[in-house]
């Protein structure tokens, strides 16, 4: 289980690169699945008060007994209503979540609510080549995008050293199982999804932004 986590660590150190995350007084992650990342900032990065939200009730179950601590908090809410949570927050990120909500649009809309002023919202995700600009033209009408970052090549490359060396299993497949944030996505060589992202038909993009 700590290897696993261990590995959520390095995928989460990658996400946050570029991101002045010790200033950041408190976070939310939206689509928390297991609740790694919200304990990850508040015992490492200093973040004073972290949230997580997920839609499945399981999920939010597992992660309060894992995780939660003094001023690390985990509750049931989806894309559509956590600003119910009537919060403020300056940062705000979705890592590998946002395939599952009901509208992207509206999901971004709600961030901006949730988001304090000079906030930073991460958004991490896979997506069709034929969808980035309509995406990136949502994201635009509420924030401004401050880098953009191509992690393809570098999900690949995780995939092939773990044929090549079982032992040094993907970042990504382990984490997925330590989250299980989806019904599965496989990732192995030969599926559909790897060959769609070989074919650059589908990216692994990470998308900073500041409200």
């Amino acid at each position: 289980v700590w290897k696993s986590y261990l590995n959520m660590i390095c995928l989460y150190l990658k996400c946050f690169e570029g991101i002045p995350i010790n200033k950041f007084k408190n976070s939310l992650e939206i689509g928390s699945g297991q609740g790694g990342g919200p304990y990850l900032l508040r015992k490492y990065f200093n973040v004073l008060e972290t949230v997580g939200i997920d839609a499945n009730r399981l999920h939010v179950l597992i992660s309060n007994i894992k995780f939660k601590k003094d001023n690390v908090t985990y509750k049931r809410f989806n894309s559509d209503n956590f600003v119910q949570l009537n919060r403020k927050f300056d940062f705000v990120y979705s890592i590998e979540a946002s395939t599952h909500f009901n509208d992207v649009n509206n999901f971004f809309v709600n961030v901006c609510k949730c988001l304090n002023k000079e906030g930073y919202f991460l958004y991490v995700d896979i997506f069709d080549v034929q969808n980035v600009n309509k995406i990136e033209d949502c994201i635009t009408k509420k924030f401004i995008i401050q880098s953009k970052f191509d992690l393809t090549d570098g999900v690949l490359k995780s995939i092939e050293n773990n044929i090549q060396q079982e032992s040094k299993k993907s970042i990504i497949t382990r984490i997925m199982s330590w989250f299980q944030k989806s019904d599965g996505m496989e990732l192995d060589i030969g599926s559909e999804l790897y060959s769609k992202m070989k074919e650059k038909k589908i990216l692994y993009l990470k998308y900073l932004h500041l409200h």
